[in-house]
């Protein structure tokens, strides 16, 4: 993750070494010190059990909002592994992701913050009543389930909401989930369903229950971290005013088919399709409750295609019924409004058509001026090289393209996605070094191998070469990224 005696330019804080997993109050810190200076890497690092770790953050501006993008490591240097990464400024949320690391430490957190919570009860008593019990107030969804996992436990877990239809069941087999079931919904629908409206409710948890079904195919806290993300989701909608209620317009009425792929093709990878259904039924008169009523999605379906049309300026919130622009004679009005269809059309010229992503020349284009950046200002960046191959012979188009789309949900929106050298693709990454590059990989090839649409299929041969970490000299650069690529497809 962290090469030692990297440029000294790159704005890097670590705090002292945590002598214990980090509470509540030390992710604080590491919120607050990365808040003064924005751009600025701040580290907290710990040992647990002889195995070193760090937490990252470093608040970024992203849909022109400020939000934290924290990083999670397993190791230091070069031995490094990127457990997970996500954008919040939920410190309580960052923590809850840390402790499901350590489940013995959060078993003991637990049973330190849940004294009202009913213990473990013995004898002929558990037939009728459950293992725990609680409120969701006073015990978050997240860290019961972490209780739950970190204590085996083997049962249902009932969430019961104060409306009958919210009703959830969770079934457990030695702490980890197998089944989930809310009204209609099943399996990890209904996990995210119950996340998304899990902060008031009622829990119990009976340990003779079991479930035949296997409906939860991957891990806790894979799914706490989607569950995370469409919390994010929901909050961006909150801050656009959007609800039931309100009513969606369409941002520019004559806009083609082509055009409305380019703006929602570097955002939340989602299916196409599916927001191109949504953005159909987009009327100007329907309310957001009438266009779930008739497309039948859950909230994890529908939330990222909506943060991507709003993102994007594709529909437009109407609570009123009133035009959103008044009259006004604030001196922002007298400032000149950016020309977004002239930078559209300009990105479109630079794009390849087939893919979604920036020509060969447009690649060398960025790569260059980033290479003159670290001349002028000191600033370390990584070239990442990567070949896309089918484990199954010839690569399909949809697959290239899912690939694509899962790189481009991984990279952050500084970093440039292109073209190189025919067949293959570069990515470039500011203020980056290569192990930190190398992390990036690994989580970008675990997505890959774990995709539903992809899964055996896709093989990646990637090579990593850095400035100054490797080299401080362009065409030295690219062919050393160029032979560490080679290198990984003649090992493939």
């Amino acid at each position: 993750m962290i090469q030692h005696g990297s440029s000294s330019a790159q704005k890097r804080l670590r705090l002292p070494e945590c002598l214990h997993v980090p509470q509540t109050s030390d992710i604080e810190l590491v919120f607050a010190e990365a808040a003064k200076q924005p751009g600025q890497l701040v580290e907290l690092p710990w040992t647990y059990k002889e195995q070193q770790y760090v937490l990252s953050a470093k608040l970024e501006r992203r849909h022109n909002e400020q939000s934290h993008q924290w990083s999670f490591y397993k190791g230091e240097g070069l031995h490094s592994k990127l457990e997970w990464s996500y954008e919040t400024s939920d410190v309580v949320m960052i923590h809850d992701l840390v402790m499901t690391a350590f489940p013995e430490e959060n078993q003991t957190r637990l049973q330190t913050e849940s004294g009202q919570q009913r213990p473990v009860l013995e004898g002929s008593q558990r037939n009728s009543l459950g293992v725990m019990e609680g409120n969701l107030a006073q015990m978050p969804l997240p860290s019961l389930l972490a209780s739950i996992a970190s204590s085996q436990l083997t049962g249902r877990l009932s969430v019961q909401s104060h409306n009958p239809s919210e009703t959830a069941d969770l079934y457990f087999e030695e702490g980890a989930l197998v089944d989930a079931r809310r009204h209609n919904l099943e399996g990890e629908d209904a996990f995210l369903e119950l996340s998304a409206n899990s902060t008031v409710g009622d829990f119990r948890f009976f340990d003779k229950d079991l479930s035949n079904n296997r409906t939860i195919h991957s891990r806790l806290d894979s799914l706490l971290l989607k569950a995370a993300t469409v919390a994010d989701h929901s909050r961006y909608l909150d801050t656009h005013s959007l609800s039931m209620d309100s009513r969606l317009r369409r941002g520019d009425p004559n806009i083609s088919e082509k055009q409305f792929e380019e703006k929602v093709a570097h955002l939340v990878p989602v299916e196409m399709h599916l927001q191109k259904r949504i953005y159909q039924m987009v009327d100007n008169k329907s309310t957001l409750s009438d266009l779930l009523e008739k497309c039948q999605l859950t909230r994890a379906a529908w939330t990222p295609v909506l943060f991507n049309l709003l993102s994007a300026g594709l529909v437009e919130v109407d609570n009123a019924g009133t035009v959103a622009v008044e009259k006004s004679d604030a001196p922002v009005e007298q400032i000149p409004a950016i020309d977004l269809s002239a930078l559209d059309k300009f990105t479109q010229s630079m794009t390849r058509k087939e893919t979604g992503v920036y020509t060969e020349v447009a690649f060398l284009y960025f790569l260059e001026h980033e290479y003159y950046r670290f001349h002028s200002y000191d600033t370390p960046f990584t070239l990442i090289l990567f070949r896309i191959g089918s484990q199954r012979g010839m690569l399909t188009a949809n697959s290239l393209k899912r690939t694509l789309d899962l790189v481009k949900g991984t990279v952050r929106i500084a970093d440039i996605l292109g073209h190189y050298d025919g067949e293959d693709f570069g990515l470039i990454l500011p203020h980056t070094d290569p192990p930190a590059a190398g992390s990036m990989a690994a989580r970008l090839r675990d997505l890959v191998n774990n995709d539903p649409q992809l899964i055996s299929e896709i093989k990646l041969a990637v090579g990593i070469a850095g400035v100054p970490a490797d080299c401080q000299d362009l065409i030295l650069l690219m062919a050393t990224a160029r032979e560490r690529k080679n290198s990984a497809v003649t090992q493939d």
